[in-house]
């Protein structure tokens, strides 16, 4: 009898164990992810690590520097490419709603920038609507504002569709409106400028250039980190509301 009831809390313990590290380890969502099964966490560990990494280096940001906020395409830029101090907070599969939380831990550096880059929204896509995505911009803008009197939009990237599946929610028609949405909402502010980059990293139908991408159509390689760096520079260095680089 003892044996029995010794067994049966062996077993409970042993799963319980079990259970943490698998908890703790995140494998159920690497493996659904991996699989195509699920999304990331909108706010899941790598976000998690990389704002507590950022948080702690925002105080070294140099004075005059050019904070680049914005998702895993930010965050493979070289900010050397841009030829100005700058500092990259992009962090993978963030969205709008991920720089929203986060933006706080930067008011330092940002209050003593040249110029704010955001370039966020490709994530957001699989994620909420149209009017939520250009709401969660406001929210940022509106955040930004007392902070800075130069923020730069960079128009979401297209994608590549013969490299990475269309649906109805992630394709380039809903990125060119969504475009066209913050192209209005850049107008309507003097501080917030929109840089329309992407006719120079299109093709002439309107994807992503196979020759900018890593082959998954979505991620820039160093041809097409340079190229968008290019128009980084050219917008950073006008004062024009409208930048379109082609």
């Amino acid at each position: 009898m003892r044996f029995r009831i010794f067994s049966k809390l062996h077993l409970v313990a042993l799963y319980t164990i079990i259970g943490v590290c698998v908890w703790k380890s995140n494998i159920v969502e690497k493996v659904t992810v991996k699989l195509g099964i699920a999304q990331p966490a909108e706010l899941g560990p790598f976000y998690k690590e990389m704002t507590r990494a950022y948080r702690g280096a925002d105080r070294a940001v140099p004075d005059g520097s050019v904070i680049l906020i914005g998702d895993s395409i930010t965050q493979g830029l070289p900010v050397a490419l841009l030829d100005t101090p700058s500092a990259n907070y992009g962090i993978g599969w963030d969205t709008t709603y991920g720089v929203l939380k986060r933006l706080p831990d930067y008011t330092d550096s940002i209050s003593r920038s040249s110029a704010v880059v955001l370039a966020i929204g490709v994530n957001d896509l699989k994620r909420r609507s149209d009017a939520e995505i250009l709401a969660n911009y406001d929210e940022i803008i509106s955040a930004l504002l007392p902070l800075t009197s130069n923020i730069l939009i960079s128009a979401i990237q297209p994608l590549d569709g013969y490299s990475v599946e269309f649906s109805e929610d992630f394709n380039n028609d809903r990125i060119t409106l969504l475009n066209q949405s913050l192209l209005s909402s850049a107008e309507q502010e003097p501080s917030v400028r929109y840089l329309n980059s992407y006719k120079k990293m299109a093709n002439s139908n309107g994807h992503l250039r196979v020759d900018y991408h890593t082959g998954d159509g979505i991620h820039l390689n160093a041809e097409g980190n340079s190229a968008w760096a290019g128009c980084l520079r050219r917008a950073l260095g006008s004062a024009e509301q409208l930048i379109t680089c082609e």
